[in-house]
């Protein structure tokens, strides 16, 4: 949480492509809504769950086996 910028904004795009986000209006911050985000979307793809936005949750986020919601 805090963090901020074109990564934040490339990771909330494919939650809005997995369906996890319903319109494409948001911010380049990582804040607590994202982190719940990211913290549904391990749950949905078998990681732990820990809202961080880690490299093996990214790689899973990005790999065309992403499980939407």
């Amino acid at each position: 949480i805090g963090s901020s910028g074109l990564e934040v904004l490339a990771l909330k795009q494919r939650f809005y492509e997995l369906g996890y986000f319903r319109t494409t209006e948001f911010s380049d911050q990582f804040n607590k809504n994202t982190a719940d985000t990211v913290k549904l979307f391990e749950k949905n793809n078998g990681l732990k769950v820990d809202g961080i936005a880690d490299a093996e949750m990214l790689d899973v986020l990005f790999s065309d086996s992403a499980v939407g919601k």
